[in-house]
């Protein structure tokens, strides 16, 4: 495994396990949510330079479905991303505070609040349609192939938790977050920390598994178009 790859999934892990924590904003305080937020989209644009081939061979080549896919689920994800940080320098009240911006603060808050949860569903996205990628890297690192065996109990569990998330998006109201149905977050401050991320990473997991296994789909649709 070259340099360059190890640091690139460094630099993907870090933002998977940045993400639900982005995610607690008033139950870890507005001062580590900015600066976890910064970090992030620090990440973010690190992940872009590295991945560099993308944004090249971005109008080249042909479009078959899954790349048609990816490429829309890539191209939500950075205009959440992009939302996220200038919502972010509007409602910052710690680490840009010296920019005294007061206007545009309720389109800041909802603006931000769409990017957070949409991001949030499209990097989760992102990550399970390169499960192949992913878990390839995995098996290189260890240098050896999972057993039938191990395969069948992964899959078993992401399905179990997968299954859990769905409780946890409706628990959470994560879907009347993303449509604005309500524009005001619950936390519940009495409970604890670890339930949250739980959560959170159930939920994370359900959109990574059917981002996964739609992208499973889309191909073989594709290779049936090929072989017809």
């Amino acid at each position: 495994m070259t340099a360059k790859r190890k640091v690139q999934i460094c630099i993907d892990m870090a933002m998977i396990i940045i993400l639900p924590v982005l995610m607690a904003y008033m139950l870890i305080g507005e001062t580590a949510h900015e600066w976890l937020g910064i970090s992030m989209f620090a990440l973010f644009i690190a992940h872009h330079v590295l991945n560099a081939n993308w944004h090249k061979n971005l109008f080249r080549g042909r479009y078959m479905p899954i790349r048609i896919f990816s490429t829309v689920i890539d191209g939500l994800l950075f205009a959440a991303m992009l939302l996220l940080m200038v919502s972010a320098l509007l409602l910052s009240q710690h680490v840009f505070a010296f920019l005294n911006i007061n206007t545009g603060l309720n389109f800041a808050r909802n603006a931000h609040m769409l990017g957070a949860y949409w991001g949030f569903a499209l990097m989760s996205l992102h990550v399970g349609q390169h499960g192949k990628v992913i878990i390839g890297m995995i098996e290189q690192s260890s240098g050896r192939r999972p057993s039938a065996a191990f395969r069948t109990v992964i899959k078993i569990a992401a399905a179990l938790v997968s299954a859990y998330g769905v409780y946890a998006f409706y628990v959470r109201q994560i879907g009347a977050y993303m449509f604005l149905h309500t524009h005001f977050v619950f936390f519940n401050f009495e409970e604890p920390l670890v339930f949250f991320f739980l959560d959170y990473i159930a939920v994370m997991i359900l959109f990574a598994s059917t981002g996964y296994y739609l992208s499973k789909f889309i191909s073989g649709i594709g290779v049936r178009k090929r072989s017809n």
